[in-house]
C-alpha cells in the first residue's frame, strides 16, 4: 500500500470512529434517564439498597468505553491530519489494545450466551425491573413475552456486525501502524541530518572526506609548511598546494586548523580520475626521460668523435 493511501485510510478510520463512538455515547446517555435511578423495590431501606444494579453498571461501563473511544479517535484524527507523532502513537496504541479487547470480548460473549441458557433468562429478568427502559426498547420489538428469543436474535446480529467490524478494524490497525512507522523514520532522518549538519542524501552516493584549509590571511595559514610563498613588491600572495588526504593525518589537520567536511562524488568521475592521473604521471615521466636520453646520447657521440679525431703532428 502506498503512503498516501495508508494515510487516507487511517484518517478516514479515525474520523468515522470519532463520530460513531460519540453518537453511541450520547445515545447511551439519553437512554440512561429511563433506568429509574431511584429504587422502587419493596426492599428499600434494607442492606440490599446498597447493592450495585448490574444494568446500571453495564450502562456506565459502556458509556465510559464509547466516550474514551471517541476521545482517542479525535486525538488520532488531529495527529494524522497535522503529522503530530505523539498523537498518532496514542491512537495506534489505543487501537491495538481496543482491537484485542473487542475480539476477546466478542468470543467470550458468544460462547457464554449459547453455552449457558440461564444467561438469557437472567438478562430478561433484569430488564423486566426497568419498565421505562422496556418501553423505550419496545420500539425495536422487545417485550416480556419474546425477550429470550429477541435476545438470541440480537446476539446473532451483533456477532455478525462485530465480525465485520473486527475485519475492518484489523486493516485500519495495520495501516495505522505502517503510517506511524513512516513518520517515525522521517523524524529520525530529520534528527540525524540536523545532528550531522547536512541534508539527507542517498546512501548509494559515495562520499569523499576533504579538509577545508584556513584563509591566507590567518596566522595558521602563514605558518603552514606545506604552502608555497611567492612575494611581489606590492603584497604577499599565498598559493596552496594540493595535498592528498592519505598523506595528512587527523593530528596534522588539527595543527593546521583544518576543518573536515564530506562531499559527494560521482562514481564515474572517481573511477575515471584514476586512469587520467596515471596517464598524466606516465606522460610526465616520459617527458623527463626523453631529454635525459637525448643528453646521454649526445655525450656519448662527443666522446666517440674525440677519440677518432687525429692527433696533430
Amino acid at each position: 500500500m502506498g503512503r498516501y493511501f495508508i494515510r487516507s485510510l487511517s484518517l478516514a478510520g479515525s474520523l468515522l470512529g470519532a463520530v460513531c463512538n460519540l453518537a453511541f455515547a450520547l445515545r447511551l446517555l439519553t437512554l440512561s434517564r429511563s433506568l429509574g435511578w431511584e429504587s422502587e423495590s419493596e426492599w428499600e431501606g434494607s442492606v440490599d439498597v446498597w447493592a450495585v444494579d448490574s444494568v446500571r453498571l453495564v450502562w456506565g461501563l459502556l458509556f465510559a468505553y464509547f466516550a474514551a473511544a471517541a476521545a482517542s479517535c479525535s486525538i488520532g484524527f488531529i495527529g494524522i491530519a497535522k503529522h503530530v507523532r505523539p498523537f498518532v502513537r496514542i491512537y495506534r496504541d489505543y487501537s491495538i489494545a481496543d482491537f484485542v479487547f473487542v475480539t476477546l470480548a466478542t468470543l467470550g460473549v458468544s460462547y457464554t450466551t449459547f453455552s449457558k441458557p440461564y444467561v438469557r433468562s437472567s438478562v430478561c429478568e433484569e430488564l423486566s425491573r426497568h419498565p421505562e427502559l422496556m418501553r423505550d426498547m419496545g420500539e425495536m420489538g422487545l417485550s416480556l413475552e419474546n425477550c429470550e428469543q429477541w435476545f438470541e436474535r440480537a446476539v446473532v446480529a451483533v456477532l455478525g456486525i462485530m465480525f465485520i467490524l473486527i475485519v475492518v478494524r484489523l486493516h485500519i490497525v495495520i495501516a495505522l501502524s505502517q503510517y506511524y512507522s513512516y513518520i517515525s523514520r522521517e523524524l529520525l532522518a530529520g534528527v540525524r541530518s540536523h545532528i550531522l549538519g547536512m541534508r539527507a542524501i542517498k546512501t548509494d552516493v559515495p562520499l569523499q572526506r576533504i579538509y577545508l584549509m584556513p584563509t591566507p590571511t590567518s596566522p595558521s595559514a602563514s605558518s603552514d609548511g606545506r604552502s608555497h610563498h611567492f612575494s611581489t613588491p606590492t603584497k604577499d600572495i599565498t598559493v596552496y598546494a594540493t595535498v592528498p588526504i592519505g598523506a595528512m593525518s587527523e593530528e596534522d589537520a588539527r595543527k593546521m586548523h583544518a576543518t573536515p567536511a564530506w562531499i559527494t562524488t560521482s562514481p564515474v568521475a572517481s573511477s575515471s580520475s584514476t586512469p587520467r592521473s596515471h596517464r598524466h604521471s606516465h606522460s610526465h615521466s616520459h617527458s623527463h626521460a626523453r631529454p635525459h636520453t637525448h643528453s646521454h646520447r649526445h655525450a656519448s657521440s662527443r666522446t666517440l668523435s674525440d677519440e677518432k679525431a687525429p692527433t696533430p703532428a
